[in-house]
């Protein structure tokens, strides 16, 4: 929940699951975030809600944290979530916990390999 003065200005909903559909890739998938303040405030409160929203999926040893915006403004959520190392994937934010798998790193190491002739 978000608070100013001691009143309840917003707040974010969350569920487990995966990544995408076909993945193994565990995540906290935000449902629903409502907020009633507008400019800066409001980006502040959106930069502190998904931070606790990022901080709860690492301490639930998940791999990542999920979050989007089905809303008219979604560019204006998005790029203030980029601005604070999170990735955009098409319109889904995402940002990984430090318990994320390095897929990447694995796929760039066997590719070496094989360039390497082994």
């Amino acid at each position: 929940m978000i608070e100013k003065d001691g009143i309840i200005v917003g707040w974010l909903c969350a569920s487990i699951s995966r990544y995408v559909p076909y993945s193994d890739v565990s995540a906290l998938a935000m449902d629903y975030y409502q907020c009633s303040l507008k400019g800066f405030s409001g980006a502040k409160a959106l930069l502190l809600a998904h931070d606790d929203f990022f901080e709860f999926a690492d301490s639930l040893k998940l791999e990542c944290a999920v979050s989007s915006s089905r809303m008219y403004n979604k560019e204006v959520f998005n790029k203030i979530l980029e601005k604070d190392s999170w990735l955009n994937r098409n319109g889904l934010m995402v940002k990984c916990t430090r318990y994320h798998r390095k897929f990447n790193n694995n796929i760039k190491k066997r590719l070496s390999l094989k360039e390497l002739g082994h």
